[in-house]
C-alpha cells in the first residue's frame, strides 16, 4: 500500500521560495514537513488537503510533534524530496 502525499507552496514570504509544505497521510493522520521553517507535525484526525491541513496548522490545532522513530525519519525525508 502507498501512502499518498502531496505538496504545495503557501505563497507565504517565510524564504525567498515562499513556504513549501509536504505531507503524507497516515491512517487519519497527517505528517507534515514545513520544509522552509523547518518544522514537521503530526496532525491527528486530518484529511490529505490543503485547506485542512494549513487550518489545523495555523491555528496549532491537533499538531504533535511526530516521534523520531525510524520509520518517521525516512517518511520525512521523502517529503523534504518533496518540495526541492
Amino acid at each position: 500500500m502507498t501512502n499518498k502525499t502531496i505538496s504545495f507552496n503557501t505563497g507565504r514570504t517565510y524564504t525567498e521560495h515562499g513556504q513549501r509544505i509536504a505531507a503524507m497521510q497516515l491512517g487519519n493522520d497527517v505528517l507534515m514537513v514545513d520544509y522552509d521553517r523547518c518544522i514537521e507535525y503530526l496532525i491527528l484526525d486530518c484529511p490529505l488537503d490543503q485547506f485542512s491541513i494549513m487550518y489545523l496548522y495555523d491555528k496549532n490545532l491537533r499538531c504533535n510533534y511526530p516521534k523520531m522513530q525510524h520509520k518517521n525519519l525516512a517518511i520525512l525525508s521523502r517529503l523534504a524530496r518533496l518540495v526541492n
